[in-house]
């Protein structure tokens, strides 16, 4: 269920409140409070999506999930109801018309949680104090949930951000609560996984303002109709056959179907080994050849 200021919400919501960006384990705990309410309340989620770069509030944004993979997830947990509006149609409005706007006439909030550092209206000028009183003055149900930690300190998209840039897939996993994965469509390449070096591969795209994982080959695992298929994935421009937008491609082990126009899920589990230009395609293919013998020695589903 969309829920806009032109559909608003046919029933009572409980609400979970965040940009939600990584939708780490932090994340996962404001949500899940929220959809606990259900079935006396509809459990929703008040996102919001940056519809230009320059609109970010914080330095070197880049959106770790894809729209529809975030939406995925989302439901997964629980979520029947979403109020996603764009950054600039909410950006202006102070806390109050924020507060009485968004959450009581289009969402019918009658339950609210967000998470200890959350801050809302223009400005952010809003904060859990604030939002606390204006959820009691309407009696609105409010809960702030504190920050979910391991022994490095708070779990943060900031974090996740950096150990992806950095490939330390294992990291940003254990802070998720899951691997880091890219859901896209599959798209035509040149071909030359298969026509050239006798690798099939698909090729996905990274939508504009995505975060980038560091460039490199990386062992990967990708869902097919609920079935999991060992495989390496590339990430990066493909120096050596002369790629230039970033995009990721996958050589999936025991799988040659056609998924051209599909989303299958690949997820990134641990970095191999950065990308490099290589002398010859010979030298590639035989590079390639190790890669995947390094992965096939794995247990599915590992």
């Amino acid at each position: 269920m969309f829920i806009t200021a032109e559909s608003p919400s046919p029933r009572p919501t409980a609400v979970a409140m965040g940009l939600f960006d990584g939708l780490h384990l932090g994340h996962q705990a404001v949500i899940r409070a929220a959809a606990a309410c259900a079935p006396t309340l509809t459990p929703a989620v008040f996102t919001f999506q940056f519809d230009a770069p320059d609109m970010a509030t914080k330095p070197d944004f880049a959106r770790i999930l894809s729209p529809a993979y975030k939406l995925k997830l989302l439901a997964e947990m629980g979520v029947e109801g979403i109020c996603s509006p764009n950054f600039s149609e909410i950006c202006g409005l102070s806390p109050a018309a924020f507060f009485e706007e968004l959450l009581v006439k289009t969402m019918k909030a009658e339950a609210v949680f967000c998470g200890y550092d959350f801050h809302f209206g223009k400005n952010a000028e809003g904060d859990g104090v604030m939002l606390a009183n204006m959820c009691k003055t309407h009696g609105i149900a409010f809960c702030q949930l504190p920050a979910a930690s391991d022994s490095v300190g708070p779990i943060s998209s900031t974090r996740i951000r950096a150990a992806l840039q950095s490939g330390e897939m294992e990291e940003a996993a254990a802070l998720m609560g899951r691997p880091y994965a890219l859901c896209a469509e599959v798209v035509h390449g040149r071909h030359m996984g298969r026509e050239v070096f006798g690798f099939p591969t698909i090729n996905q795209l990274y939508e504009e303002g995505s975060l980038l994982p560091r460039f490199g080959v990386y062992e990967s695992r990708t869902v097919i109709g609920g079935k999991a298929f060992r495989g390496v994935t590339n990430v990066g421009i493909k120096p050596t056959v002369g790629g230039s937008a970033p995009a990721a491609e996958t050589h999936i082990l025991g799988f040659d179907g056609d998924l051209y126009g599909r989303q299958p899920l690949v997820e990134f589990l641990r970095f191999m080994r950065g990308e490099k230009k290589f002398s010859s395609f010979e030298a590639l293919k035989a590079q390639i050849c190790r890669d995947a013998a390094e992965v096939s020695g794995k247990p599915d589903g590992n």
